[in-house]
């Protein structure tokens, strides 16, 4: 499970995310307001014409991606599992760090039904250990702030999962390979496999049961997530695709070691539909409580990554989702807000890049919008930002429409601005929405999160 779990950005884009309410590209989101968007003839083909092109020419072994929308499930496949096999839309993969994203809708759910707090310190549910500290809240390890380090990347236990490729471990075992904390709990950002090594570690106490039973009670069977399951703990009758480690096959290599040491942080396997509409059903608002989903994403350093999901700008569009990697599995699974779109890409071969795939496939399924040039000098700013009752909008140089969008993409709020123009949104309910701005000399849109 990579350290790096992380969208393309390229340095002009890391900008605009370290500044919290700096404006990002907007398509025109009017479109949102009505249906989302409708896949064309035309799109599909250029989709699977992208995707066998891009698996080609990037020597990848296999793909498997999903085009999601309000009234389609569109799989997209290319390559092979092994020779003489080719891929096919029903074959599971290893998510990798996507797990991630169904651990922390876990404890949110959790939460609502108030089996946990966020807030809570993990001390209640977590062993003693000299490294760890007991105060760290359940919330702090959800967000990579807890300042701990990374048992993953330690040479013990890098040896002790080659050596032994069969070997199932504890999360008791896992955590004799915890070493000093890098920091003070809640002062840094560290993406850390050992913080959602703890959080499965919380989830199975409070419930007794194995996490992949949780997750498949509380998300999975809610949404007929029949092919996703935890890798090790559950065995289900659905192929696999063969994973690649370069040109070695690990159709034989026992995944025990490696999987179980990833659990709650990267263990799970599931198809690329699958995956693809439990990220777009989360941040619809059909998974967790609008007031959880803003808790998911109120970001609280620069990296706007939230609980357990990351919000990016892939390909010029506002992105929110996650990535992952684990012994020759790689994805990336999103949700386009702009135009309402579920999207998944699962490949069998490590190292590879499925984000870039991604990006090109939401070129085409954003080709028909009108995107704006950004001026990064505009200084439009939006505060409160989480807001609670109202919000001031300043920095608008001439009058402007704006337009609030909630995550379903329907449009809760209409009007016009002038500079220091300051707007009620104590009737809308909690969650995440897009206040889209238009004007002669500005087109953007800024997330905004609501909280009650």
């Amino acid at each position: 499970v990579p350290r790096h779990t992380v969208l393309l950005m390229n340095n002009h884009l890391l900008a605009w995310i370290r500044r919290a309410l700096s404006c990002t590209v907007c398509a025109m989101l009017v479109h949102m307001q009505a249906f989302g968007l409708e896949l064309t003839p035309e799109m599909r083909a250029q989709l699977r014409a992208a995707i066998e092109d891009m698996q080609k020419r990037m020597n990848i072994k296999g793909v498997s991606a999903a085009v999601i929308t309000q009234n389609e499930a569109l799989p997209i496949v290319a390559g092979v599992s092994y020779e003489g096999r080719p891929i096919t839309p029903e074959m599971a993969f290893g998510i990798g760090s996507v797990t991630k994203t169904l651990t922390s809708t876990t404890l949110v759910l959790m939460q609502e039904k108030g089996l946990i707090d966020l807030d809570d310190a993990i001390g209640k549910w977590i062993p003693a250990h000299p490294f760890i500290d007991a105060s760290i809240t359940v919330r702090e390890v959800l967000q990579h702030r807890s300042g701990l380090a990374d048992f993953s990347m330690t040479q013990e236990y890098r040896t002790a999962v080659l050596a032994n490729a069969g070997k199932v471990f504890t999360p008791e075992e896992l955590l004799s390979f915890v070493q000093k904390p890098l920091a003070k709990r809640n002062t840094t950002f560290n993406y850390c496999n050992t913080n959602y090594m703890l959080a499965g570690m919380i989830i199975a106490k409070i419930t007794g049961e194995k996490v992949g039973t949780t997750y498949r009670r509380l998300i999975f069977d809610r949404l007929a997530m029949d092919s996703t399951f935890m890798g090790v703990e559950d065995t289900l009758p659905v192929e696999v695709a063969v994973r690649w480690l370069g040109a070695q096959s690990g159709q034989n290599v026992s995944i025990n070691a490696a999987f179980s040491g990833a659990w709650t942080a990267g263990a799970v396997f599931s198809t690329a539909r699958e995956i693809a509409t439990f990220m777009r059903e989360l941040h619809r608002g059909n998974v967790v409580a609008p007031s959880s989903l803003a808790e998911m994403h109120a970001y609280p350093d620069t990296n706007a990554y939230g609980l357990g999901v990351r919000r990016q700008i892939l390909a010029g569009n506002v992105v929110l989702g996650h990535t992952g990697s684990i012994r020759g599995y790689e994805s990336i699974v999103l949700y386009v807000p702009s135009i309402d779109v579920g999207i998944s890409v699962l490949v069998n071969q490590g190292p590879s890049e499925p984000f870039m795939i991604a990006a090109r496939m939401i070129e085409i399924l954003t080709q028909e919008t009108s995107v704006a040039d950004i001026n990064d000098q505009q200084g439009l700013q939006v505060t409160p930002n989480p807001a609670g009752s109202d919000i001031m909008i300043t920095g608008l140089p001439a009058e402007h429409s704006i337009m609030m969008v909630d995550a379903a993409g329907r449009v809760s709020h209409e009007g016009s601005s002038l500079h220091g123009h300051r707007m009620d949104v104590s009737m809308l309910a909690a969650g995440i929405y897009t206040l889209v701005v238009s004007g002669p000399t500005l087109r953007c849109a800024v997330p905004l999160a609501i909280v009650r």
